[in-house]
C-alpha cells in the first residue's frame, strides 16, 4: 500500500477495540515510515479508589444496552482477536483480524501499553524518542501539560464529532440522539488539558446514508477523520498557522438511558447483526 507523503516522527496514542481497530490499523499501515511509537491505553486500568463504584454508576446511568455495547468493544472483540490468533498459529495461515499490538509486532513498530501517559517515567521516555507529533485517536486519557510539551510540532486529536458543538465522549451517540446537528469529525490541536477545546485545523461532515448502527457510525467517522489527517500532515505547519480558536460549545459525557431510548426511536441500533457477522467472518 502506498505510504503517506509526509515526514514526521509520530507517536500514536490509541485504545484498541471493535470500533477503532480497523481504522487505526489502516492508518498505521499507510504511515509506517513515520510512526515511531504506538501507545495503547488499557480500558481496564485502575482509576484510583472507587473504580468499581464508577463502573456501577455508569451502568446505572447509561443502562444495559450501552453496557453491552462497551462489552462487545472491550471484551468480546478482543476475545475474537485472541481466538483468531490461536487459529492462525495452529493452521499456519495469515489473517488481518489482529490486535493493533500484534500488527505493530509484525511490522517492527514499537508498541507499548500505558495506564498513565502523564507518569513522569513515561514522559521522560517519550522525550528521549525525539517525537515531532503526538496523535491521539479514540484515546481515553487526558494529556497533561508536561506531555503536551514533548513533541516539537504539536499534539493533535481526531475527534469523531463536530466541534465545538459536540465535545466529549462518544459524540456520535449524542449526534444520533439529536443533540448535535450533523455527523462529522474534527481534527484539532491539544493545547492544554481541557477536553476537545484546542484550535481547530479542519472539520468534515460525513454522510451516513444506509448506516444504522452506532458501531458502524463510529468506524466510518474514525476512518474518514484519519484519512483526512494524512492530508493535513503534508502541510502541518500551514494548517497550524491557519487553525482557528474554538467558540463556546457543548460538552457531553456518556449517553444516558434517555439518550439510548431516543437513539432507538430515531431508527438506530447500537450494534447490528451485520456488524457482528462481519467481525466473525474475519476470523
Amino acid at each position: 500500500m502506498k505510504q503517506a507523503n509526509s515526514q514526521h516522527r509520530i507517536a500514536l496514542f490509541i485504545l484498541d477495540c471493535a470500533l477503532s481497530n480497523g481504522a487505526i490499523i489502516r492508518f498505521i499501515n499507510r504511515n509506517r515510515d513515520n510512526i515511531h511509537l504506538v501507545v495503547c491505553s488499557n480500558p481496564f486500568r485502575r482509576h484510583g479508589r472507587g473504580g468499581n463504584k464508577s463502573l456501577l454508576q455508569l451502568f446505572g446511568y447509561s443502562g444495559v444496552r450501552f453496557s453491552l455495547f462497551l462489552g462487545y468493544n472491550f471484551i468480546f472483540f478482543p476475545l475474537l482477536l485472541k481466538v483468531n490468533y490461536l487459529l492462525s498459529k495452529l493452521t499456519g495461515r495469515s489473517s488481518d483480524c489482529i490486535s493493533i499490538k500484534e500488527y505493530c509486532q509484525r511490522h517492527g513498530i514499537t508498541c507499548q501499553s500505558s495506564d498513565d501517559v502523564n507518569d513522569r517515567k513515561f514522559v521522560d521516555s517519550l522525550q528521549e524518542r525525539d517525537i515531532d507529533l503526538i496523535i491521539t485517536s479514540f484515546f481515553d486519557q487526558i494529556l497533561g501539560p508536561e506531555i503536551i510539551r514533548v513533541p516539537r510540532q504539536a499534539c493533535l486529536n481526531v475527534h469523531p464529532g463536530l466541534l465545538p458543538e459536540c465535545r466529549g465522549v462518544f459524540p456520535e451517540f449524542h449526534t444520533a440522539a439529536g443533540k448535535c446537528s450533523d455527523f462529522g469529525f474534527t481534527i484539532h490541536a491539544i493545547d492544554d488539558a481541557t477536553i476537545d477545546t484546542g484550535r481547530i485545523l479542519l472539520t468534515g461532515n460525513v454522510a451516513m446514508v444506509g448506516v444504522h448502527s452506532l458501531l458502524a457510525l463510529g468506524r466510518r467517522l474514525l476512518t474518514e477523520g484519519l484519512s483526512t489527517l494524512e492530508k493535513i500532515l503534508t502541510d502541518l505547519n500551514g494548517s497550524l498557522e491557519q487553525a482557528r480558536i474554538q467558540d463556546a460549545g457543548h460538552y457531553y459525557s456518556f449517553p444516558s438511558k434517555a439518550d439510548i431510548r431516543e437513539i432507538k426511536r430515531r431508527g438506530f441500533v447500537l450494534i447490528g447483526a451485520k456488524d457482528i457477522v462481519e467481525d466473525i467472518s474475519r476470523v
